[in-house]
This record gives structure tokens, sequence and C-alpha cells, in this order.
């Protein structure tokens, strides 16, 4: 199962990304869930529950802690999980360790 989290403060983006990303999961028959955090604190908060995630999508312009931010948290703690910096309207980037 592919777990992925999607950290953004503007919600109408995060639940825009969750359609697309569920549209392909489910054209393609992967088993999947979507978790969406609203700031880069509620994601950071988790500590060493984030690597439960395939997948975490981050907004990059957040308040107090920004993508990047959480970013370098999430990689303290594992170098498993895959990182995809995003930028509305449609600018994906991959962070790999």
């Amino acid at each position: 199962m592919f777990r992925i989290a999607i950290c953004d403060d503007e919600i109408f983006f995060a639940e825009d990304l969750k359609e697309l990303i569920s549209g392909y999961m489910t054209e393609k028959g992967l088993v999947f869930e979507i978790d969406i955090y609203g700031s880069g604190e509620a994601l950071v908060e988790l500590g060493i529950e984030v690597v439960k995630y395939t997948a975490v999508f981050l907004d990059i312009n957040m308040e107090k802690v920004d993508g990047i931010k959480a970013a370098e948290k999430i990689r303290e703690i594992s170098r498993e999980v895959f990182i995809v910096f995003i930028v509305f309207p449609a600018i994906l980037l991959l962070y790999l360790p």
C-alpha cells in the first residue's frame, strides 16, 4: 500500500492535488491512502510516525514551518520517504537524499 501525505496551507490546492493523485493511483490499480496536513507544523509534529508515508508532497511556501524546513525535519528521521516540493499552479520538484 502507498501512503501519501500532502502538506499545504491552502486546502483548496491540497484537495486538487489529492484528486489528481487519487485519479492516477486508481487508474493504475494501486492501493493507496492520502492524508492532508494544513501546516508544516502539523506534519512535523508526527515525529517518527512520518516514516509511515511512502511520499510526502510539501508546499514550499507555508507560514512558520515551510516545506524546506519540514523536509529537513523529515530527513533527520528518514532517508526513505520520498519528498516532492510543490509550488502551485503546477511546479513539482523531487527531493532525493
